[in-house]
């Protein structure tokens, strides 16, 4: 395991215990959230660990489309909400006043995001399959996968490739069916939070 991960991972921990031990909030608030649910207990984590809120007092809006700024946001939270280094590059549709400005400014100066194009980060834009599990894997240290699954829809030359063989390995996610992973399908924050709970878990357990 390499420093960068030993770090994140230190931090991760340490945020676990202190926050745990002081937010009362849990997925049981949510009416969004049924208990049987595939994403409950993820939901519930990250509401203890301060990693998100609903989307309203009652409800977490599971289905609602993840962007990217809720992405990063999400990453650096889980992280325990690091100081933006000095060397993090400037995106034109990226300002002081956002909600997500520390967490992108964090997350392009760890190499967690480059961006989209045209020295912009499309905040607003929606979050694929293929961000997800790149920006987690990237936030993770880029660990190697250890195993490979055939995805038809996943070349080897793909910019997400060991993202998502990492990720399948790891059970982070297994796909969309047996043969596919669905690269361009936008996330959900549900599925989002369970992409988290499970990369965190692998590493923590």
């Amino acid at each position: 395991m390499n420093k960068r991960i030993k770090n994140t991972l230190a931090v991760i921990t340490l945020c676990a215990a202190v926050i745990c031990a002081s937010v009362a909030a849990n997925a049981g608030q949510f009416t969004d959230v049924p208990s049987s649910a595939y994403y409950a207990e993820a939901v519930e984590w990250a509401v203890d660990m301060g990693i998100t809120t609903g989307t309203s007092d009652a409800s977490f809006g599971p289905d609602e489309m993840c962007t990217r700024a809720q992405m990063v946001c999400f990453l650096w939270r889980a992280a325990g909400q690091p100081k933006a280094g000095a060397n993090a590059p400037a995106f034109s549709d990226v300002s002081k006043g956002d909600y997500y400005y520390t967490a992108v400014m964090w997350a392009a100066g760890r190499g967690i995001t480059l961006g989209a194009s045209d020295g912009r980060f499309n905040p607003d834009g929606s979050c694929t399959r293929a961000q997800a599990v790149s920006f987690i894997h990237r936030a993770m240290g880029e660990p190697a996968p250890e195993a490979v699954t055939s995805f038809s829809d996943v070349s080897t030359g793909a910019y997400y490739y060991n993202a998502v063989m990492w990720a399948s390995g790891e059970k982070i996610t297994l796909g969309t069916s047996k043969n596919t992973f669905s690269p361009d399908k936008i996330c959900t924050r549900a599925e989002i939070i369970t992409f988290l709970y499970r990369s965190y878990n692998a590493f923590l357990s």
